[in-house]
């Protein structure tokens, strides 16, 4: 597994819409599997599992490793207490 593996399955899933991907959504191969491994192993990313289906989402740290900004949290906190 290559550094570049890994910043390849972070963008994928950034480009997929970072939240909540749905695996079958992300044209990830089986080559990539340690890639994703270290991605979890390292919390750039996370996976959810909900009705037998896997979810995947980035974190904040995940942002960081493809030097993107997380989004902000104010427009969600607004519309949850709004």
């Amino acid at each position: 597994m290559s550094h570049n593996d890994l910043q390849y399955v972070l963008q994928t899933l950034y480009d997929a819409g970072e939240r909540d991907v749905h695996a079958g959504d992300l044209p990830w191969s089986s080559g990539m599997t340690p890639a994703i491994l270290q991605a979890l192993t390292m919390l750039y990313m996370t996976s959810r599992e909900r009705g037998g289906e896997t979810f995947f989402s980035l974190t904040r740290t995940g942002y960081g490793a493809i030097g993107k900004e997380p989004p902000s949290l104010f427009p969600f906190l607004r519309r949850l207490f709004g």
